[in-house]
């Protein structure tokens, strides 16, 4: 998942604590080694040289993101991986435009297959799950609170599992958005505590370089190939972590109106979007 986890449990003992601590910590690298795009062993590197693969957990997956990528026109689209290969964001380099139209060829997620129990690629197509693999993290590590009835916070980069009350006496959840243009925050959300909430932000401030006055950042538009501009960074409370982690990408990528506007309203509770010169909105409900 290529970041950090935090976990906090609230009112148990020691004994519970670690031993979900440690539950938690083999799922993150369940997950790790399934979708880690990076990793030549993973499941899904191997997906992606195969072209094919009948692991449960990718075809899962997999599943997941094809069902947000419906849902958000293709604003969400983990085939946008073969041209995410030409971008080198830690050494600040733009990739030649005709190589970005090239690649774009390979783009298209209505092309994977879900067939029985397999997923089939086409030939060159590959996928980088990075943008729904943390909410897939989250969705299991609920399972662990579940199983235990537990409280607390699981923290996976931009993503967040909030779980029964927060710690000494009963208030709501408070969740920060981060200014994506300077410090501080632009606003801080209150969720109702008893209950169990999933957040995730999304922004282009957190891989990021600027050229000649422009910034890229790791956002990319899967209809071009290149650094999203709609938004600077997006916020969704959804009803589970898959969704609020790919939902908050595609919020960069593309205005709602674009988004099955019916199912999205029935999967999140609440979405934030700040774009440079507009500020924060909220944009659901």
């Amino acid at each position: 998942m290529d970041t950090y986890v935090r976990v906090r449990i609230y009112g148990v003992s020691r004994r519970k604590f670690h031993k979900a601590v440690e539950q938690i910590k083999h799922i993150a690298s369940f997950v790790e080694e399934k979708l880690n795009y990076h990793s030549p062993e993973s499941a899904l590197s191997l997906l992606n040289m195969k072209g094919e693969s009948s692991d449960t957990f990718i075809f899962d997956s997999v599943a997941k993101a094809q069902e947000v990528a419906a849902m958000t026109g293709g604003a969400y689209d983990p085939t946008v991986a073969s041209v995410e290969e030409l971008w080198d964001f830690r050494n600040g380099r733009v990739p030649p435009e005709s190589a970005i139209k090239e690649r774009l060829r390979f783009v298209g997620f209505g092309k994977v297959k879900l067939c029985g129990s397999k997923v089939i690629l086409p030939e060159n197509f590959k996928l980088d799950l990075g943008g729904i693999a943390k909410g897939i993290f989250l969705d299991l590590a609920y399972s662990v609170f579940l199983k235990n009835s537990l409280s607390g916070v699981v923290e996976a980069g931009g993503e967040i599992l909030l779980c029964g009350s927060p710690f000494k006496g009963r208030r709501p959840w408070r969740v920060a958005i981060k200014n994506p243009r300077g410090d501080g925050f632009v606003k801080v959300i209150e969720l109702k505590d008893g209950f169990t909430w999933f957040v995730a932000t999304s922004g282009d401030y957190e891989r990021f370089f600027i050229k000649n006055g422009v910034r890229y950042h790791h956002v990319l538009n899967p209809k071009t190939g290149e650094p999203a501009t709609y938004a600077a960074s997006a916020t969704v409370v959804a009803t589970s972590g898959y969704l609020a982690d790919a939902l908050a990408t595609a919020m960069m990528v593309s205005p709602l109106e674009k988004f099955d506007m019916d199912l999205l309203k029935k999967v999140v509770f609440e979405a934030y979007i700040y774009r440079e010169g507009f500020g924060l909105k909220r944009v659901l409900p």
